[in-house]
């Protein structure tokens, strides 16, 4: 964009969340995510940014890109805003990413979210305090045990 950011253009910390609301705000935000996630969304508040002026988030998976949205800012000079990325429900990667916003060239917030693996898969254990039983008429049931 050829318009000049506003130096006084300020950012809020990012929150991260799966959905939001109908005001952009973040639907129970939160820093950890089971895999598989639809989408996150990296939402923020802002303040000062005027029209035009180029904004960017980048999105890491460690030190790697996975995915940036740049474009003239269109919103309003304040208030709240989001970027948001759906790489497909199976394209997630366990592990830490990070959101970067800029402004211009200017770094303004940026926020970290970790993405777990799917718990390990429950395996049938007896369970002796359980109503499950043996008898001779039936075959043994197997009770599941979460710890």
């Amino acid at each position: 964009s050829s318009v000049t950011p506003n130096p006084q253009a300020m950012f809020s910390p990012l929150l991260f969340s799966e959905e939001i609301d109908e005001n952009f705000q973040p639907i129970l935000p939160a820093v950890v995510f089971t895999y598989p996630a639809k989408q996150l969304y990296a939402v923020f508040s802002y303040d000062q940014v005027n029209a035009g002026a180029q904004w960017t988030a980048l999105w890491y998976y460690g030190s790697q890109l996975v995915y940036y949205e740049t474009r003239p800012w269109d919103g309003s000079t304040g208030g709240p805003g989001y970027s948001i990325w759906y790489p497909g429900i199976n394209q997630w990667i366990p592990g830490e990413y990070e959101v970067q916003i800029f402004l211009g060239l200017t770094w303004k917030a940026s926020g970290f979210f970790t993405i777990e693996d799917l718990p390990a898969t429950l395996t049938p254990t007896p369970d002796p305090t359980s109503s499950c039983h043996r008898d001779s008429e039936r075959p043994t049931t197997a009770c599941l045990v979460v710890e």
